[in-house]
């Protein structure tokens, strides 16, 4: 009879123990303000890309791992040299605002992962920059259409980052730089066409 006791004991001390080892090494997660995280299961279906985890504690089974991005704006500049229409070298400098899309977090790690600004928004922004002003002389992209220049690649870059689950807040365009002989050149055109401008005003006056 005391050995069926000391035996039960035993057991149910066994089981504390076990318990208390899984409990103790749980992981204890904060997601902090401006983050979300996503949990991977490891044997319970893999990533669970339907559900994302908002700020605040979070307790994880050892077995599985939560996975935090940061959902604050972030700005990425580039500069690169393009060739417009003319075939001559423009050096811009372009700077985008993003976020990933919170929503699909899930999705985002599973096809792409954290390092996703470098993997995609980086090459996003260089081949939407390169199609775009190739369509333009040196003039239009430093003066006439400077904007229509910026338009066009925010319009690119945001319906490519749109289905790579990240959201596109802003483009623009920090810096043109065009060859020292085309610039002075473009410049010069632009005096004379203001001062035929100013002529012609007078005149009609």
């Amino acid at each position: 009879m005391n050995q069926q006791r000391i035996i039960r004991i035993l057991s149910l001390f066994a089981v504390g123990v076990v318990v208390l080892i899984m409990i103790t090494s749980s992981t204890f997660i904060t997601i902090h303000t401006g983050e979300k995280g996503v949990l991977f299961k490891k044997f319970s279906g893999g990533l669970d890309k339907d559900h994302v985890y908002g700020q605040g504690f979070h307790v994880v089974a050892p077995w599985n791992s939560m996975i935090v991005y940061d959902l604050r704006e972030q700005i990425r500049e580039e500069t690169m040299d393009v060739l417009s229409s003319d075939g001559l070298p423009i050096t811009v400098d372009i700077s985008v605002r993003f976020n990933p899309t919170a929503a699909k977090l899930g999705y985002l790690h599973e096809e792409i992962g954290p390092d996703y600004a470098e993997k995609i928004v980086k090459d996003v922004v260089r081949s939407a920059s390169r199609e775009v002003i190739g369509k333009y002389t040196p003039e239009e992209v430093y003066s006439s259409k400077r904007d229509s220049v910026r338009f066009g690649i925010q319009h690119m870059v945001e319906t490519t980052l749109q289905a790579k689950y990240i959201e596109l807040k802003a483009v623009n365009l920090r810096s043109i730089k065009l060859p020292a002989t085309i610039e002075q050149a473009i410049q010069t055109k632009l005096v004379q066409q203001q001062e035929k401008e100013q002529y012609e005003f007078r005149i009609a006056k």
